[in-house]
């Protein structure tokens, strides 16, 4: 009986944790490529955030500007939401982009861009 309380205890922990993920939010203030922008942080620095699941063209690459462009056109300027996934080597938060109801993310992809 212990045992299975202690079960569905950590079933329940688990099926629980994505909902006290880290989430930001803010207005980008930059693009650095198709895969990458900037929003503030509430410590008046600037977090940089790749966009989670996609490699995005880099601007020297061969359609980059393009890519550059579809995520600004997307997000530039905009309030947006990130659910942040993890965070790179470099510092760098890795999160998922939402643009009003848009999965920034998914929409690079669909577009081709990523």
């Amino acid at each position: 009986m212990i045992l299975l309380r202690q079960a569905l205890l950590t079933l329940l922990l688990l099926t629980a944790l994505p909902a006290w993920a880290k989430t930001l939010a803010g207005r980008v203030v930059a693009i650095a490529n198709g895969g990458a922008l900037t929003l503030p942080a509430a410590s008046n620095q600037q977090v940089k955030v790749r966009l989670h699941g996609i490699d995005a063209l880099e601007s020297r690459e061969a359609w980059g500007t393009r890519a550059r462009q579809a995520l600004s056109g997307m997000a530039f300027q905009r309030e947006v939401r990130v659910e942040v996934r993890d965070t790179d080597r470099y510092g760098q938060t890795i999160g998922r982009v939402y643009a009003a109801p848009v999965n920034v993310n998914a929409e690079m992809v669909r577009r081709g861009m990523a």
